[in-house]
């Protein structure tokens, strides 16, 4: 709520980026600047086949390698499923991994230290100002709803449960 107000209000101030922003930036245009627009271009056309380099140096370029594959590929998938665009479909896709994290967070808490402290906790977190993250084209939201699977899996002793979320964790973000 609050953090989606601060984008729209930042986005009245947010010069246009060719390639990034129509001209005229609007909400769904800050859900993708920056990280976003590497995980866009993943979800579109895939990582390079080669380390682009700087001719002059010959130093590695910026390239999306170095933006993990998970979020991406979710978002083409839910993209071919919908015929959706990328910034509708990956900020919603990060909305809806925040909701399930804070859904499985809540539940971790409250089975340890009561629901109205995993209620405040969750509140909280929520709350902070990174929490902006959990709206846009980013790792944050997917990649905290598989760290709390892998911390349910692990208090109920699911052994391959958390195996495998922490191998999914490992294509989400370096955690």
């Amino acid at each position: 709520g609050v953090s989606a107000v601060i984008l729209v209000a930042a986005s009245h101030r947010q010069v246009p980026v060719p390639g990034w922003t129509g001209p005229h930036v609007g909400y769904l245009d800050m859900t993708v600047l920056w990280d976003g627009s590497w995980y866009r271009t993943v979800a579109l056309h895939g990582y390079p086949l080669h380390l682009p380099v700087y001719p002059a140096s010959g130093h590695v370029a910026q390239n999306a390698w170095a933006f993990y594959p998970l979020f991406p590929l979710l978002s083409r998938a839910l993209m071919d499923l919908t015929g959706l665009a990328f910034p509708v479909v990956a900020s919603t896709l990060a909305l809806v991994c925040g909701l399930g994290a804070s859904m499985l967070m809540a539940q971790l808490l409250a089975e340890r230290v009561g629901e109205r402290v995993a209620l405040a906790t969750v509140a909280v977190w929520a709350a902070f100002p990174a929490a902006v993250s959990l709206q846009l084209a980013y790792t944050e939201s997917i990649a905290m709803l598989v760290l709390c699977g892998v911390l349910w899996a692990v208090m109920r002793r699911a052994w391959l449960a958390a195996a495998a979320l922490v191998l999914l964790l490992g294509i989400t973000r370096p955690i």
